[in-house]
């Protein structure tokens, strides 16, 4: 780690004791300016060949304080799988300019990364950059090295949350009808497994896995390993892919190893046709992201399809893994399942995947009120049978116990041990002589260091005595 670093306001942050920061710090690669990406960034690999790159480079990155801290995000980042190669290129990009703008401005210590230095660039910097700036320093925010979280007030309400409402669905799927086969099979595949769109071009043409009497297709993500990369497929997304298995199969030679080519539009006359014609290629399909979402723009126009404002709708090949994320949030499905259909690797990742109405995000927040009258808000995890065992875990008399488990010292811990009315059965002893042995460890370290009459040497001797004499009790049960 940098000395520019360890001087800086952010260290004593990222050495906390139980901050994920600390092991990274500790990296190799934390030390150089260009990482290369098949050596030391594997899971990225697939990735940067098929975009023919090589390296990640941070020696643009005239700030050293900056620079380790952006290696610092990103590394956590690509260690949880949670960015892939386009969007980490992307951040550099953005801040590589972010970097440039604060030494113009004089902005060269730490000291300077503060919410009002932040808004000062926002006002010249575009809205994707200020995303992108947004995700970098939010890692940070997370890791505990940042004292606040980065949001910026949008002028007009962010539509990303969206989902496709069952009207429009209705309307899309009645236009896809009429595109060509392979065409209509990628919508259908994105509206029933929420494939990212540079999943499908990845689709091998060998990809039916049969499991159980069930259908599977598998779906490369180039994040997970190949048993979490198959999905159930419908009887009826079955017929259609082994049909376009055939055509594919007929059309090319058997050494093309994709299930879906490249296509280009087959343009007649001065403006698209509807439907269109398309024209396939022998290769793996580029620009698919683009393709699509360019083709579904023309779908809406040509179909007339509309919000309820009357507005053209605003659909984006990535709605349809929100809806789907939002659709089984509502059919009951757990976190996880959740999870393994979209395919994620990070937990966190759920919550920007399930659009919540007003009445719901009121569900998702508790508000306690502490010993001072203080109020408290906490978020809920959607996996209500988790939060439900952890809260009767909590559970006290008056209310819940909120402590976190960092915090390994508390007066009251144990404190029915002092109490007439506690009684125990064998099915505790475990627990007993667990206590027992920490507490013995506890008075051995005081004894150790001068601190026999100390309040927790004290507390640990009547703990033992206590605990001694019911483990001795029990014990003599078993026994007899």
């Amino acid at each position: 780690m940098s000395v520019s670093l360890e001087q800086s306001i952010f260290y004593g942050r990222l050495t906390q004791p139980g901050n994920e920061a600390k092991g990274y710090l500790e990296d190799s690669r934390m030390q150089k300016d260009v990482w290369n990406i098949e050596q030391e960034l594997p899971t990225l690999e697939v990735e940067a060949y098929s975009k023919g790159r090589a390296n990640l480079y941070f020696h643009k990155l005239s700030l050293p304080w900056f620079k380790q801290l952006t290696k610092l995000a990103v590394l956590v980042k690509i260690s949880t799988r949670g960015w892939g190669l386009r969007i980490i290129t992307s951040i550099l990009g953005t801040a590589n300019r972010f970097c440039e703008w604060l030494v113009e401005h004089g902005y060269v210590m730490p000291s300077a990364l503060r919410m009002a230095t932040l808004q000062e660039w926002a006002l010249q910097a575009k809205v994707s950059q200020k995303t992108l700036l947004q995700m970098l320093l939010n890692v940070l925010y997370k890791l505990n090295c940042l004292p606040f979280q980065v949001i910026w007030k949008n002028k007009k309400k962010h539509e990303r949350g969206q989902t496709i409402s069952e009207n429009v669905k209705q309307q899309l799927d009645t236009a896809f009808e009429e595109l060509d086969a392979p065409i209509y099979l990628i919508f259908k595949l994105h509206e029933a497994l929420a494939t990212r769109s540079i999943e499908l071009s990845r689709i091998p043409l060998n990809c039916l896995r049969e499991r159980e009497g069930k259908m599977r297709i598998l779906v490369p993500t180039g994040k997970q390993d190949s048993s979490l990369q198959e999905q159930d497929l419908p009887a009826e997304l079955t017929t259609l892919v082994k049909q376009q298995q055939q055509f594919i199969r007929e059309k090319f030679s058997n050494d093309f190893s994709w299930l879906f080519a490249n296509w280009k539009r087959k343009l007649q006359g001065p403006s698209p046709s509807w439907p269109p014609i398309f024209v396939y290629k022998e290769e793996q399909v580029q620009l698919i992201n683009r393709k699509l979402n360019k083709l579904l723009k023309q779908i809406i126009k040509e179909n007339n399809i509309q919000n309820q404002d009357g507005q053209y709708a605003h659909i984006t090949t990535h709605q349809f893994r929100r809806t789907y994320g939002t659709v089984a949030y509502r059919m009951g499905k757990r976190t996880d399942q959740i999870k393994h259909g979209l395919r994620h690797l990070n937990h966190d990742m759920q919550d920007a995947y399930v659009f919540f109405t007003p009445q719901e995000q009121e569900k998702k927040i508790k508000v306690f009120v502490n010993q001072s009258g203080q109020r408290i808000v906490y978020k809920i995890d959607t996996n209500q049978e988790v939060l439900r065992r952890e809260w009767q875990l909590r559970q006290t008399e008056l209310g819940l116990c909120l402590r976190p488990s960092i915090i390994k010292d508390c007066e009251y811990e144990h404190i029915c041990l002092g109490c007439n009315y506690a009684h125990y059965t064998s099915e505790h002893l475990p627990l007993l002589r667990e206590l027992r042995e920490k507490n013995q460890q506890l008075l051995t370290i005081a004894l150790e260091t001068n601190q026999a009459d100390s309040r927790r040497a004290h507390s640990a001797r009547q703990q033992i005595n206590t605990l001694s004499g019911i483990i001795v009790q029990l014990e003599q049960e078993i026994e007899g």
